[in-house]
């Protein structure tokens, strides 16, 4: 639909490419049509671009893969798509996640409610340590419709909406310092480009989620970033390099809540 101006993005790699066809279906059956559906691949990856016949079968019905050179890895799940479609309302989603029909529709009407805020179903209530620190990631509170908007940090399985032209365009597109300081946890770099910016960003509080298969925990993103502590080092390295303390209300009112 492309009255809708709202795009779908999500990436993939060799591991999961032969499910990834389940997630684009439930894409598809959104009762809120998106006006296209991106899948960003790395052409390293895939030699020859070859891929299964179940995702030819989804570029046969109107599915839009876009090839890149550089494997950014999960940052390439927003940053090729935003370069692309500059003025497009960006919805990312992972790859190995069958989404209810209802999800698309509902980001869309928080946004309208919303306007210029990057809005998402799940994420954690930023909690500080005195003026400068952090406590311990693992021990922040889920964040809720209520989590102040300048200290919620959204976690993407859910969906992550991000409305065009708010976020500052050079820190966002800056891959090699998100590299640099937050290599695995692309959620880190966009909230934190949200908070440099004084974009909102406001959590739905919806945790709930149906995974396609649980096959690599012990080598996720989630073991590394959470129970090794990668997030800890992450999100002080972003935080000092960009000064971005002072954006972050110890007093917790922030920008207001999420509803």
């Amino acid at each position: 639909n492309e009255s809708h101006n709202l795009v779908v993005s999500l990436t993939s790699f060799p591991a999961r490419i032969d499910d990834v066809w389940i997630t684009i279906e439930s894409i598809f059956q959104q009762a809120y049509q998106p006006s296209r559906v991106v899948l960003v691949l790395a052409e390293p990856e895939f030699p020859g671009r070859r891929l299964p016949r179940s995702v030819e079968r989804q570029i046969e019905r109107g599915l839009e893969v876009l090839w890149v050179q550089d494997n950014t890895r999960s940052y390439k799940k927003l940053l090729p798509v935003r370069e692309k479609y500059p003025d497009s309302y960006i919805v990312t989603f992972d790859d190995d996640i069958i989404y209810e029909p209802w999800r698309l529709g509902r980001l869309a009407e928080k946004s309208a409610q919303y306007p210029d805020t990057v809005i998402g179903f799940r994420g954690r209530e930023v909690s500080l340590s005195g003026a400068t620190g952090f406590t311990p990631y693992m021990e922040w509170a889920l964040a809720s419709e209520k989590s102040p908007t300048d200290r919620t940090l959204l976690t993407g399985v859910g969906g992550i909406l991000y409305p065009p032209g708010v976020m500052d365009h050079g820190m966002l597109m800056d891959i090699e310092a998100a590299r640099a300081l937050a290599p695995t946890a692309d959620d880190i770099w966009f909230w934190a480009v949200a908070l440099y910016s004084d974009v909102p960003v406001r959590c739905l509080g919806y945790e709930d989620h149906v995974t396609i298969r649980l096959n690599d925990i012990e080598n996720s993103l989630q073991k590394i970033n959470c129970e090794e502590g990668r997030n800890d080092r992450q999100l002080e390295a972003v935080v000092n390099t960009y000064n971005l303390w002072n954006k972050m209300r110890a007093g917790g009112t922030g920008h207001g809540v999420c509803g």
